[in-house]
């Protein structure tokens, strides 16, 4: 109650405001958590929609790589019949596991005055295959230039209908066809109707796939065009393809479209429809598309075309809402709350401290965050969040420079950017399988792939991911961490190869051989002590002498181990053992003691001589010392032969070592090394030893049984084996060793025991390891001086023209002015310039000035001497410098390069790019200038003077005292 005098409060009214505001505040609630419940249920249904994209996805890619199947079975047999490729269909068993697909087929290139043979030749094949068929015959009739017949398909019977169809008469096919064969990569056509569904009209597409001569995809598009052999297809029924992916409960609750959403170019008209599949059309009816807002949308690129997989609810999503009356509840509350707004608005005063004392922990998040950070770098460790709903990464600073990135580029990758710019492409399918694996939440997930950086290296990364809940609660995170194990794998690949190479050593001696820990515990062994004790080097592996020999002097082998491990020294003890066929035999256990890096006794090493018969062991010991002398001086030859390789110049200098060194390698042997010629199956012979008998200088990759067959072969009996053709008459014993790098041929190393070796064939047996061990270091040379050799390659020339490029030029230009002032010759400087080359650019685009400029280079390569260097110096201008030439020669070259590109008429995609002109300044050393870049500026200023006499011309430098003024900065050319 109020005191006298004093006004009435204003409570009453401040309590109507507060219902008011609260009645505001509910209706607002209930139309937000509403939406907040509709964009929940929206989530729940993209998730599910996922999978069933994810499945079409991965049945569309799987199909896709059938087509690659059908090439690479082309591109690994030079001609294959109908029969054989009827095999090759039935080992795919395309009818179970590939629904939808009706056919797979190849279609030859034929030129056109070849027809009537290869119709001929089809004919007789599918007659003998397919009685009663009628005669092959191409389709449609008449004379062309040039086929694409389809003369191969499987099933046949079914598909007979399009068998001899010229795919050139069809612009879809047509299209499809000249896309695969100029990109090397697949094509796809738009949805179509194939001959044999007429009846039916369903909807298929065609992928195809360019076969090259020699296989592989050649690296430009003229080479594809001119050694294409043929266009691999695969025919795919639409429903049937969708069919598999939707289960009876996915089509009751959703509806599955896939529509080709290529864009086509500006004006092109096509009468096929874009719908490839409807899981809702009934009768070639479409229904209207229901509930649109919840539809989830996902694209997915085929071949040369991107086709959008698009899933839409049957029912409302919102009513299958468990939490469907929330809001209505949350209306309620909300109404409840405003009754303590009161309470609220005494707590503010503690909300604010609170609030203080949240900025703080901030604070203190933001500098953990910022050691987190340092603590990455330091570590090398990256780290990212992914979230899979939103398809958005968050990467570490740490992360980017892993990946050869700058920070914050990209700022948002994503799954697109990840796979398709760094992920090496043979690495992709162990990364889908990988977030697989996360997406199931089985844990940590560890993966470890291949990146490609931005400069073309490739680095190992391994990464750790594991799934974690999102802010709403759903499974949509990946988090995770990134290591660099380039070096660590580096180095494990060659400790595996160490320890191949040390065991493949003590496995061709021939007597037993053993390594033991200080537990007495064998660790490695070879074949010899195998076969002795009748057990396998895995069951040996971890156990004692005890364990898998029976009856054997166990202590006294146990007391001698522990002295050896107690001192480090060499001794011998002389003690009974069974061998494999239980025999008693008497043998002496030699065994030496050896040290780890920190100088612990870490184990022994032993040799085991039966000495049964005392006269036989000794003359069997004296053979095994002199083979073990033997072969440990190979094998430090071995060593020296292979560093020796690493450390040549040139393929010259590796070619003498391999002459020098395999006769100390391969005693008793002759042969050659051949390398190959790439790209033309042609090997010429670069080193020899010995007098090998019955090679050549070249022979054909071709002929070579051991080349064809990818490894190694050794003949024992030429007379009844199978002889390799480029031997005029073989040998009785040889051997053929391909030498390849990373799947590539590099060259042939051939090696023939001489006919007065004693025991030659088993000779060669023994030392196959040694053969073998010397052509892995030659392959490993050979590889390396070639990348060596390339990378010195793409340092000096222009990546455009091919021309060497301006570091060369003046590195060049500095070697020929000293050679020329030693010898008193001149140096003629011939400096080009394209007229009016911005023209090009602004009228027909960048990419035809490129034309331009790469047939100017041609031209300027044809007409230089064989002494003369052409370089690109700098965008439209290039230098030709002529050594031991006068100025009259080099203004009569530079004239006719005038000329030349003058008569030149160059078209850019079938459009004339008019007369191309150049205007040159030709300067002379010593005449010009004392040094390169006096004769070049005297040659610039001779072409300044060309381009205001109006382009077009030559003009020849003044004298050095002429040329008082200094050119002009501002000046361009």
């Amino acid at each position: 109650m109020a005191r006298i005098g004093e006004t009435p409060t204003a409570m009453p009214g401040l309590q109507w405001v507060v219902l008011v505001v609260g009645l505001f505040f509910s209706l607002a609630a209930v139309m937000w958590v509403r939406e907040q419940v509709r964009q929940g249920a929206a989530n729940e249904f993209t998730e599910s929609a996922v999978g069933l994209a994810d499945e079409v996805k991965q049945n569309i890619r799987g199909y896709a790589d059938v087509i690659f199947s059908v090439r690479a079975l082309l591109d690994a047999a030079k001609d294959v019949d109908p029969e054989g490729f009827h095999r090759f269909a039935g080992g795919l068993a395309i009818d179970t596991r590939y629904p939808g697909i009706t056919n797979i087929s190849f279609a030859h290139r034929v030129v056109g005055d070849g027809l009537a043979s290869f119709e001929e030749r089809m004919s007789r094949v599918g007659a003998a295959m397919f009685p009663g068929m009628p005669p092959f015959a191409m389709k449609p009739p008449g004379a062309r230039p040039e086929y694409i017949v389809l003369s191969l398909m499987e099933p046949m019977r079914a598909n007979q209908r399009a068998l001899g169809l010229d795919l050139l008469t069809d612009p879809e096919r047509k299209a499809a066809v000249e896309a695969a064969r100029d990109s090397g990569t697949l094509s796809t056509t738009s949805a179509m109707t194939l001959l044999r569904d007429n009846a039916t009209q369903a909807l298929s597409v065609l992928l195809r796939l360019g076969v090259y001569e020699g296989g592989g995809v050649p690296a430009t598009v003229e080479e594809r065009r001119q050694r294409l052999v043929g266009i691999a297809g695969v025919a795919i029924r639409m429903p049937q393809l969708m069919e598999r992916a939707m289960s009876h409960v996915t089509r009751e609750q959703a509806r599955l479209r896939l529509v080709d959403i290529t864009r086509t170019p500006a004006g092109a008209t096509g009468g096929r429809p874009s719908v490839l599949f409807d899981s809702a059309a009934v009768g070639g009816h479409t229904p209207p598309v229901a509930f649109s807002d919840y539809a989830s949308t996902h694209n997915l690129a085929v071949g040369d075309r991107t086709w959008s997989i698009i899933v839409t609810p049957l029912v409302d999503p919102l009513r299958n809402s468990a939490a469907w009356m929330l809001p209505y509840a949350v209306g309620a509350v909300t109404l409840m709350l405003s009754l303590l707004i009161l309470w609220l608005l005494r707590a503010l005063d503690t909300a604010g401290r609170y609030a203080k004392s949240l900025k703080a922990n901030l604070r203190m998040i933001e500098r953990q965050r910022s050691r987190l950070s340092e603590t990455q770098r330091l570590a090398h460790v990256g780290a990212f969040e992914w979230d899979t709903r939103e398809d958005h990464q968050t990467w570490s600073d740490e992360l980017y420079r892993l990946v050869g990135r700058t920070v914050g580029d990209p700022p948002r990758p994503d799954q697109e950017f990840f796979v398709g710019r760094l992920l090496h492409r043979d690495d992709i399918a162990i990364f889908h399988a990988a977030m697989a694996r996360v997406r199931d939440d089985r844990g940590v997930v560890e993966a470890e792939v291949r990146v490609v950086l931005p400069d073309g290296r490739t680095r190992v990364l391994l990464a750790a991911a594991q799934l974690e809940f999102a802010a709403d609660g759903a499974r949509t995170h990946i988090v995770g961490t990134v290591r660099d194990v380039t070096e660590a794998r580096l180095e494990s690949q060659r400790e595996r190869a160490q320890l191949e190479f040390i065991q493949t050593m003590m496995d061709a001696i021939p007597i037993p051989v053993f390594q033991k820990d200080t537990a007495g515990r064998f660790q490695t062994c070879n074949a010899a002590w195998c076969a002795f004790t009748g057990h396998t080097r895995e069951s040996i592996m971890g156990r004692t002498i005890g364990e898998i020999v029976a009856g054997a002097d166990v202590s006294a082998i146990s007391a001698h181990d522990n002295r050896l491990f107690t001192h480090r020294e060499a001794s011998s003890i002389q003690t009974a053992m069974p061998d494999a066929q239980g025999e008693m035999r008497q043998l002496r256990l030699h065994k030496a003691s050896f040290v780890d890096s920190e100088g612990r006794i870490a184990g022994l090493v032993g040799v085991a001589f039966d000495i049964t018969d005392d006269k036989s062991n000794k003359e069997r010991l004296e053979q095994t010392v002199a083979e073990l002398d033997r072969r440990n001086k190979l094998a430090a030859l071995l060593g020296d032969f292979g560093e020796l390789l690493q450390v040549c110049l040139g393929s010259a200098e590796a070619h003498e070592v391999v002459a020098k060194y395999l006769p100390g390698l391969l005693p008793g042997t002759s042969g050659a090394l051949y390398c190959i010629e790439a790209g033309r199956g042609i090997a010429q012979r670069v080193a020899r030893w010995g007098k090998p008998s019955g090679i050549e200088q070249t022979l054909q990759t071709s002929e070579c049984v051991a080349v064809r067959g990818g490894q190694a072969r050794c003949v024992h009996d030429s007379s009844h084996e199978l002889n390799c053709r480029h031997l005029v008459e073989p040998p009785t014993t040889y051997a053929c060793l391909p030498l390849t790098s990373h799947g590539e041929l590099l060259g042939l190393l051939h090696v023939q025991l001489d006919p007065d070796a004693r025991g030659a064939a088993s000779h060669l047996d023994s030392d196959w390891p040694m053969v073998r061990s010397a052509a892995e270091q030659i392959s490993l040379a050979l590889a390396n001086l070639s990348m060596r050799e390339n990378l010195q390659e793409q340092a000096t020339r222009d990546k455009l023209t091919g021309l060497y490029n301006r570091h060369y030029m003046s590195a060049r230009l500095e070697q020929e002015k000293v050679r020329a002032r030693r010898s008193g010759a001149t140096i003629a400087v011939i400096l080009l310039d394209i007229d009016h080359f911005k023209h090009f650019n602004d009228t027909y685009g960048h990419a035809a000035g490129d034309h331009v400029l790469r047939e100017f280079a041609a031209q300027l390569r044809q007409a230089g001497r064989e002494s003369d260097v052409a370089c690109r110096f700098g965008g439209e201008e290039f230098v030709l410098f002529m050594p031991d030439a006068s100025l009259e020669i080099a203004q009569r070259r530079a004239e006719e390069i005038c000329l030349r590109t003058r008569s030149l008429r160059l078209e850019y995609e079938s459009r004339p790019l008019g007369m191309v002109t150049v205007s040159a300044g030709v300067a002379v050393y010593p005449t010009h200038g004392t040094d390169p870049d006096a004769v070049l500026q005297a040659a610039d200023r001779a072409l300044y003077r060309a381009k205001e006499l109006g382009r077009d011309r030559v003009m020849l430098a003044v004298t050095v005292s002429a040329a008082t003024l200094p050119i002009d900065p501002s000046e361009t050319l």
